[in-house]
């Protein structure tokens, strides 16, 4: 009897810590409903949710974390209402993270909000993965995208927006917007699209159209139908260090007032590296194009020479080797090179391979020194004097015939 009192008691014991520990997980984590309004920071119990009216973000500075559970309409995105799958309308200081978002027409929607955060999100299947509309000082950053109309649409009077890190994979389906990886138009102000990966959109990589002043930077951008980038109605952007190859087309500048600077990028191995369709002036200078032959250059370039109602576009000089380099050619297409970096071009270097501080011609006062007949104690010591490095410069004297 007393052995079936101490295993009544025991099973009470753990009885109990099995109620104490579910209370605890169901308290830490929420089960979402459909078209559920967060108010508060909130974490989603891991599981596959059928939500096909979505979820809406309610209050300013709060946490969505779904703790990668899957938000799926079930439904096949673009044949369903016009329903996001998260929103966030007129809100601020919003974070929404670990969300796997799938089937819906409109992925997440940020709609005249300000200083949100979208990141390490995943996204599929949607018909526009991540919308923004007059929007101001949000961020979309670590997302996944695979399979969208368009993968992140920035529509409407964007501004100072940062598009960072993301990760976006197309497989173009026919009607789903226009295929694009990122879309930033309407009105849009200095917006940065930096440090994505974009490949295989059924459009371009990213279509700049009615926006201004956007920085692109540090992009790998490959294997699209369309453009890698694509400028349209657009001015004063700043396109740089960005890694365009293997599409259609590597940089089109379509319409009227498509202007940006252009500069520090490889683009090569595109169909057409640069393609215009405009009449002002294009000046896309020092760029990498896979080679430093100008007929080779020039034979992918689309503009004048092919269609003569187009501005010619204006490539010299461009860089003689990938970005980063300090290789450029110059105004003829001459490459000219500075193998030991000590800011004296080769053709004009005396004494190449210098690590010391250079002097002139690119030698050193040792490497002036071991020239110099004697046995120069104390210029050795003190460095070489001014009758020494004019000598040399000049050619004259014991330095005559050294060059």
């Amino acid at each position: 009897m007393w052995i079936d009192l101490v295993m009544v008691m025991r099973k009470g014991l753990l009885l109990g810590v099995l109620v104490f520990m579910l209370g605890f997980v169901s308290a830490s984590c929420v089960i979402p409903t459909d078209g559920m309004i967060i108010t508060e920071d909130t974490t989603f119990c891991e599981g596959e949710y059928e939500l096909p009216n979505g979820i809406l973000i309610g209050a300013d500075n709060v946490i969505l974390d779904c703790n990668q559970s899957i938000i799926d309409n079930k439904r096949k995105a673009g044949e369903s209402a016009w329903i996001a799958g998260i929103s966030i309308n007129q809100k601020s200081n919003v974070t929404i993270k670990n969300c796997m978002v799938y089937n819906f027409t409109k992925g997440i929607v940020i709609e005249g909000g300000f200083n949100n955060t979208i990141k390490n999100n995943f996204l599929q299947t949607n018909l526009w993965a991540v919308i923004l509309q007059g929007s101001l000082g949000n961020i979309i950053e670590n997302n996944t995208f695979y399979e969208f109309g368009i993968g992140i649409g920035m529509w409407s009077r964007n501004k100072n927006n940062i598009i960072i890190r993301n990760k976006l994979v197309n497989k173009y389906h026919p009607g789903w917007g226009g295929g694009e990886c990122i879309f930033s138009g309407n009105g849009g102000l200095y917006n940065s699209i930096i440090n994505n990966s974009l490949n295989n959109c059924g459009g371009n990589g990213i279509f700049i159209g009615g926006s201004s002043y956007e920085t692109l930077n540090g992009n790998k951008i490959s294997g699209n139908d369309g453009c890698g980038i694509s400028i349209s109605y657009s001015t004063k952007s700043e396109i740089m260090n960005n890694e365009i190859y293997s599409n259609n087309k590597g940089l089109c500048f379509h319409r009227a007032d498509a202007r940006a600077n252009v500069y520090f990028n490889n683009i090569y191995n595109n169909t057409y590296n640069l393609y215009n369709e405009v009449t002002q002036m294009i000046t896309t200078e020092n760029n990498w194009f896979g080679t430093t032959n100008q007929s080779e250059i020039e034979s992918k370039i689309y503009d004048y020479d092919d269609n003569p109602l187009l501005s010619k576009i204006d490539y010299l000089p461009f860089l003689c080797e990938p970005y980063p380099t300090n290789i450029i050619s110059d105004e003829n297409g001459e490459c000219v090179f500075d193998e030991d970096n000590d800011g004296i071009l080769d053709d004009e270097d005396k004494c190449p391979n210098t690590e010391e501080e250079q002097i002139v011609y690119g030698c050193s006062c040792g490497q002036i020194l071991e020239l110099k007949p004697g046995k120069n104690k104390g210029e050795i010591k003190h460095g070489c004097s001014k009758g020494t490095i004019k000598v040399f410069t000049k050619g004259i004297g014991w330095a005559k015939d050294l060059f």
